[in-house]
């Protein structure tokens, strides 16, 4: 077969498996968004995410762009919603990073070779590229920010930054302030390569980068809950700059890079193999777009690396970057990397297969207990009495995610008023100046708890 009509199967395949995930029940924090989804849309308050009828901070475009894929497929599958919305993001970043690729080197084929080893990294392809976080559709526009970015400076076009700077601002509304630091970084990073610094700091370029920057602190004076919402969001980022301990700290210095390493595989593994079998590989210096887009990876990498509490996820923009180098070495090497690749490629495919169709729903339902189950049962349990909750745990939300479904067209369940006579509570822990314990459930890997107050507990003990 045709390389580039293989490397297209290879992509079609690996695009279809992340359907086979769309069923699985709520893994980690994941129902947040649909939860809050849901809240946003039942109160019709848009501009600001909801959570147990109290304001969230994170911004709300990716909770906008749930909405009106739950209502075309029903509140029922709000779950289904979000993951379609993150899948999709996922899909367009490996495309954008293939276009780029064979943009930067006219071969169409290592193209479409990038946008594959992107796809089936192995963060993205099992965890991270489909689970309803918000981490894909940031990365997309972070990604696409940092790409067209990158052509006005190379090309001294005014236009892409026309592209830039709006998907720039996107990247903020979809989660976080940081997307702008990785935008700066990749700037400057290709402004010293390609000596542009002229256009750069030229009049237009000042006053568009002006207004793009200072779009965050005209959305949080008009949106309701602004001020709340930036000192949360500003709370949090320099929360992470803060060591829980000096031995935790040393364990996140030295672990980063393993973890980043397995992230990575299987493009990283076959490399490190190549090396060690002293095969020939793509010399990416000789490159110097590769090794500019290296230079952005490892410069916005390394605060990450660095800080006292960080993780994985929040590195998803640099994936294709990292991607690129990876693929250049593995597809301008000798024939046999090419092929090795490959075939570990095709086989992280086909595991991620079985992976959604069998052990995913076996291991997070089966193993650590269905959250539909709970939340049916806690629905009968309460009947016609109140319900709230103050659990804000995984397997929390992700219970009361499945309650809000059950009741609708019910009100969403909330945050318990300061005093309230009699109703039902879920909690995470047995708390007696909530309720008593009612009932005690396994759900998620961790549990979950029912507390009753005044007549709600009459005849239940």
């Amino acid at each position: 077969m045709n390389p580039e009509k293989l490397y297209w199967s290879l992509f079609a395949f690996a695009g279809l498996s992340f359907l086979t995930t769309l069923p699985i029940q709520y893994v980690g924090e994941e129902s947040i968004y649909p939860l809050m989804s849901y809240e946003m849309w039942f109160r019709g308050k848009y501009l600001t995410p909801v959570m147990y009828g109290t304001y969230y901070w994170r911004p709300p475009l990716y909770n906008l762009m749930i909405i009106p894929a739950a209502q075309l497929i029903g509140w029922d599958h709000m779950l289904v919603a979000a993951r379609l919305i993150t899948l999709t993001a996922t899909l367009l970043s490996a495309l954008l990073l293939g276009w780029f690729a064979k943009r930067l080197t006219r071969d169409a084929t290592f193209g479409i070779f990038a946008a594959l080893c992107y796809l089936t990294f192995g963060d993205v392809l099992f965890y991270g590229g489909w689970l309803s976080y918000s981490d894909p559709v940031f990365a997309l526009f972070v990604l696409s920010s940092m790409i067209f970015g990158w052509l006005a400076l190379a090309e001294k076009r005014y236009t892409w930054l026309a592209v830039a700077l709006p998907a720039l601002n996107a990247a903020f509304l979809s989660k976080v302030l940081t997307a702008y630091v990785f935008y700066g970084v990749a700037m400057l990073v290709v402004a010293y390569r390609k000596r542009c610094w002229a256009f750069l700091f030229s009049r237009r370029s000042l006053i568009l980068h002006g207004l793009a920057l200072g779009f965050p602190l005209l959305w949080y004076s008009v949106v309701p809950a602004g001020d709340f919402q930036s000192r949360a969001m500003l709370g949090d980022i320099t929360l992470k700059l803060v060591p829980k301990s000096a031995w935790n700290y040393l364990g996140q210095v030295f672990t980063f890079p393993l973890q980043t390493l397995r992230q990575f595989l299987p493009a990283a593994g076959v490399l490190i193999y190549a090396y060690w079998r002293r095969r020939d590989l793509g010399r990416w210096r000789e490159n110097p777009d590769i090794v500019t887009a290296l230079l952005i990876a490892l410069a916005n990498y390394l605060p990450y690396w660095l800080s006292p509490q960080s993780g994985m996820r929040y590195l998803m923009p640099l994936y294709p970057f990292a991607g690129l180098g990876l693929a250049y070495v593995l597809f301008y090497g000798a024939p046999k990397v090419r092929q090795w690749s490959v075939k570990w490629i095709a086989v992280a495919i086909a595991l991620k297969f079985v992976c959604g169709l069998w052990f995913f729903p076996y291991y997070y339902e089966r193993r650590r207990g269905s959250f539909n189950e709970v939340a049916r049962d806690i629905v009968q349990t309460v009947g016609r009495h109140p319900l709230y909750a103050t659990d804000v745990t995984a397997s929390g939300i992700s219970t009361v995610a499945h309650i809000d479904r059950l009741i609708y067209p019910k009100a969403p369940v909330v945050w318990p008023p300061e005093r309230f006579s009699s109703g039902f509570v879920i909690s995470h822990e047995p708390d007696q100046t909530i309720g008593a314990p009612c009932k005690k459930y396994r759900a998620g890997g961790h549990t979950v708890y029912l507390l009753c107050r005044g007549e709600a507990c009459s005849g239940r003990f």
